[in-house]
């Protein structure tokens, strides 16, 4: 297979909000590669609709923001990390301001959202529902101004070149040519994004495949908290279409959850009602369903004012339209859908992990601030203030040398597998048995396929895309699946029907994996 290589500073793999600011806060000095799998528009940032929290509010507290984040957590929040989160927050959003506005009232005082576990209004929001678009936007309107940074689009990850505990760069893949590209680098950034794509309902998009966990696992990275998978509640239900978001902000709003009889349910599922944490409203819908026997619930905006919800939400407002549902009028067909991943590669409070030079930020990364369960719009502010920590600690320390490795040969496989099948296959049977409601003998059904899958002798890396796809997902359905079976209590987004308490006494820890598990 034909390869060019390249040699650069920093290496960021990965062109959303995360892999951006990390670049961003690089010194002029170093000179910077990012790397994005399709187009560097594209990507989770920009499907981002909730918005971003933080404390702006003199009536709010970074206490009130830290014991929010905590109790959304169940437990498992690392309190140094939260605290960075909290503290940190203000100065990110003074440097998103420099580009952008967010939304404000008539006064000029900033509109601010209350979403689920929030003890305040503390999201701010920028185009209605809009905010992870206009954040990217803003994000590269600052780039034109840093000469140093250079872009690579439509590249995947397809290893990190690590050796003696350090690692010196990244082989890519042109998705067009399939030409690989050796890039080496004293420092590389994984801000990859999650790996949502491993179920069958899913609001991200299609690139979420878990890349830079699969990746970082093999070149022996630890892995934190796989288990802990955040299942939107609410995502749009139309045969044939995409899993389109509809945001928490618009049950922060007052929109009432329904079932097909019409009646309200979330009142006698928790006393927050529609603004329960996420895994809680996740859950009673899906039980609702399976009571009733039906594909989704409802949810109903039509008791609020038409003129707000149209100038709030017009991005929802357009996209529903599309399917013939006025949203003003209508009750919107939803039901959950994977979401978020709260576990990833550990890092520290610098986004450093446990291989030298190698670095994690964002939804890849596992920095201890959303425990269990993330709280409502704090992972954009995560991806900031962890970034920006990374780039200082990497602009303070002496990186290592550059250092040509070899790349390896990649063993070729059978080349008559239908990886396409086995991703469908895949995703249905996470869905279905490792999804919002875990079983032991229901896991242990997933774990014995793919270990199975693990065994095959796929076609080498860069032969076609569905393949790349799937050997990611394969490893992060496994990282997932091993998680859950060894929690066997229930905590945040992870809920075991066979064991449907907390248990404090044997799981108040994290879990940790390391390559190879089976």
């Amino acid at each position: 297979m034909e390869e060019k290589s390249l040699q650069t500073d920093v290496l960021v793999v990965g062109s959303g909000a995360a892999g951006l600011m990390s670049a961003l806060q690089l010194p002029p000095s170093l000179q910077v590669t990012i790397v994005a799998k399709k187009n560097i528009k594209e990507g989770s940032t920009n499907w981002a609709q909730g918005g971003i929290a933080c404390v702006v509010d003199p009536e709010d507290s970074f206490s009130s923001h830290r014991e929010d984040t905590h109790y959304a957590g169940d437990g498992l929040c690392i309190s140094e990390a939260v605290k960075v989160l909290v503290e940190d927050g203000p100065a990110c959003i003074e440097y998103l301001q420099k580009f952008m506005d967010f939304d404000s009232r008539s006064n000029g005082e900033l509109r601010l959202g209350h979403e689920g576990a929030h003890s305040h209004r503390r999201i701010l929001h920028a185009g209605g529902d809009a905010t992870g678009r206009e954040i990217h936007t803003a994000l590269m309107a600052a780039m034109e101004e840093r000469e140093n940074l250079k872009v690579i689009e439509d590249h995947r990850l397809l290893k990190l070149l690590v050796e003696d505990g350090t690692c010196h760069g990244a082989l890519l893949l042109d998705r067009a040519t399939r030409v690989r590209l050796k890039v080496t680098a004293r420092a590389v950034v994984l801000a990859t994004g999650g790996l949502s794509q491993i179920y069958q309902e899913s609001t991200n998009p299609k690139t979420s495949t878990g890349d830079g966990i699969a990746v970082a696992y093999e070149a022996g990275a630890l892995i934190r908290d796989p288990e802990f998978v955040q299942f939107h509640p609410t995502a749009l239900f139309i045969a044939g279409a995409p899993r389109f978001l509809i945001s928490e902000a618009v049950r922060g709003e007052g929109a009432i959850l329904r079932n097909s009889n019409g009646d309200a349910f979330m009142k006698e599922e928790h006393s927050m009602a529609e603004l329960a944490p996420r895994d809680v409203v996740s859950r009673a819908i899906a039980r609702e369903m399976i009571r009733l026997d039906d594909g989704c619930v409802f949810l109903d905006l039509s008791h609020l004012n038409a003129d707000k919800i149209t100038r709030r939400f017009p991005n929802i407002l357009k996209w529903c339209k599309r399917f013939d549902i006025d949203i003003t009028k209508q009750w919107i067909p939803v039901r959950p859908a994977a979401h978020y991943s709260m576990g990833g590669v550990q890092t520290d409070l610098h986004g450093q992990t446990n291989i030298r030079g190698l670095y994690a930020n964002g939804e890849v990364a596992s920095t201890g601030v959303h425990g269990a369960n993330r709280l409502a719009s704090n992972s954009l502010l995560e991806a900031l203030v962890f970034s920006k920590r990374t780039a200082e600690h990497i602009k303070e320390t002496e990186l290592a040398p550059h250092r040509e490795l070899d790349c390896p040969a990649f063993q070729q496989g059978d080349r008559e597998i239908d990886c396409g099948d086995l991703i469908r296959t895949l995703r249905s049977q996470m869905w279905r048995r490792v999804g919002v409601f875990r079983t032991e003998e229901q896991m242990i059904r997933v774990h014995r396929r793919l270990n199975s899958w693990m065994r095959m002798e796929l076609p080498a890396r860069g032969e076609d895309s569905e393949t790349d796809d799937f050997r990611s997902l394969l490893y992060c359905s496994m990282l997932v699946t091993q998680g859950a079976l060894e929690r066997r209590e229930s905590r945040g987004a992870h809920h075991r029907e066979d064991f449907p308490r907390r248990d404090d006494e044997r799981f108040m820890k994290h879990t940790v994996l390391q390559y190879p598990i089976s």
